[in-house]
């Protein structure tokens, strides 16, 4: 057991189901939780949402996708885990990763991950995973680089924000169970 993760928050990754689009659409609509994520994404409808999480689906069979993370013993939805594909490198995903507010620096961000990477390596052979962030997102940053993750590029953009790129190689040994 991930010692950083209260007992109380033990969660799964899994598929997600039609039953669970009001709990993330819920989460999507606080404003905390969507606080670092690009306005073009939680600006849209409930509808749009819903569409996008049933087309990530269309991808669950070759590891990527956009995955519930679910509290065990409640099956309270309480975010998302995405690996999503990238045209710059084979045996390469994105992540990203989108925990309610009431659970972050509780150690589940980096659950969720640790879980997500072990299944997209062993069961998917996903070799490298790259996550980019905003610079003023603090908790995702610490996040990727207690995971192990460097930053290997930057961007700044037209609205005068900073992204940043870092990029972590999957091995048997960097993989928790």
């Amino acid at each position: 057991m991930d010692n950083n993760l209260n007992e109380t928050f033990q969660i799964e990754i899994r598929q997600i189901h039609h039953t669970d689009y009001p709990q993330l659409i819920k989460i999507y609509r606080r404003a905390e939780n969507m606080k670092y994520i690009p306005e073009t994404l939680h600006s849209k409808s409930d509808k749009v949402l819903i569409e996008r999480w049933k087309k990530y689906q269309e991808h669950y069979d070759d590891g990527f996708g956009i995955f519930a993370i679910v509290l065990k013993d409640t099956q309270e939805v309480i975010g998302e885990i995405g690996l999503f594909m990238t045209q710059t490198e084979k045996h390469c995903a994105e992540l990203g990763i989108i925990i309610d507010y009431s659970y972050w620096k509780k150690g589940v961000g980096k659950h969720a991950c640790d879980k997500i990477f072990h299944k997209a390596y062993l069961e998917y052979g996903i070799q490298v995973i790259i996550a980019q962030m905003f610079e003023q997102n603090r908790g995702s940053i610490a996040l990727v680089e207690k995971l192990g993750f460097k930053k290997e590029s930057f961007q700044n953009h037209t609205d005068g924000t900073t992204s940043f790129c870092y990029k972590r190689k999957l091995s048997l040994y960097g993989i928790t169970k």
